[in-house]
């Protein structure tokens, strides 16, 4: 979101090499076994309309990872919870 925005304002583009990002090993784990925080539903879900997705759905999720959220919210299968 932060990327499109900052993209958007400056009359840019911008492009991503999704396998040069690193992810942490467990929260890739995290991420296959359901577990997404709200905030990087709501960033990638804002987002699709805007992006060429070339890297997969695995990828845009994770580069969708809402860090700079302020309310952690996690949904996953049959659990939902805030931090």
């Amino acid at each position: 979101g932060d990327l499109l925005n900052v993209c958007r304002a400056s009359g840019v583009s911008a492009q991503i090499d999704a396998r040069a990002v690193p992810v942490l090993p467990d929260a890739l784990r995290a991420l296959r076994a359901g577990h997404l925080p709200g905030g990087s539903v709501r960033n990638r879900d804002s987002v699709a309309a805007s992006v060429d997705n070339h890297a997969g759905a695995e990828a845009t999720a994770w580069l969708c990872d809402a860090q700079t959220s302020g309310q952690r919210e996690c949904r996953s299968p049959g659990v939902t919870f805030s931090l």
